[in-house]
């Protein structure tokens, strides 16, 4: 008799060990990787903050854009 061929979807306990250890849930290691890749986002793109602040301001200020004006 065959055996059937191995699921390829689940991780082998190689790939698994660190997970485990850590007792991480896929979940939680999704949410982590989730949550690091947001902060780099946002640490990244601070520096651009004032720029934006001054933009806003001195839009309002000027406000002569038409496309701001309703039809």
């Amino acid at each position: 008799m065959s055996r059937a061929p191995p699921d390829n979807d689940q991780p082998s306990d190689e790939e698994n060990q660190i997970s485990r250890q850590r007792n991480f849930t896929p979940d939680a290691e999704m949410g982590l990787i989730g949550g690091i890749i947001g902060v780099l986002i946002a640490v990244l793109t601070f520096p651009l903050l004032p720029f934006y602040l001054l933009f806003r301001v001195v839009d309002s200020l000027v406000g002569n854009d038409e496309t701001n004006q309703p039809d």
